[in-house]
């Protein structure tokens, strides 16, 4: 499972200026879509499970859009499902 609180998923944070840490979501993103690949679904198909266009799973991908614990979860479902 894609955990959120992965230190590889994490950055220093831009708000308090290197105090912390944050979520990459790019890192996070990208992390999706390379297990989306390696289970051989299309984004279409991953959208389309999810219920979500896929402009929107392209840009969480990207790590263009927010993303939930809860939403990881749900695509990660998504991927699983043939």
């Amino acid at each position: 499972m894609l955990s959120m609180a992965n230190k590889q998923h994490m950055r220093t944070c831009s708000r308090c200026h290197g105090t912390g840490l944050e979520i990459d979501p790019v890192a996070v993103g990208a992390a999706m879509r390379a297990k989306r690949i390696a289970a051989k679904h299309s984004l279409r198909s991953v959208a389309g499970f999810m219920g979500f266009s896929a402009a929107y799973i392209s840009d969480l991908e990207r790590g263009n859009r927010a993303f939930s614990e809860e939403l990881i979860t749900v695509y990660e479902k998504a991927i699983r499902t043939k």
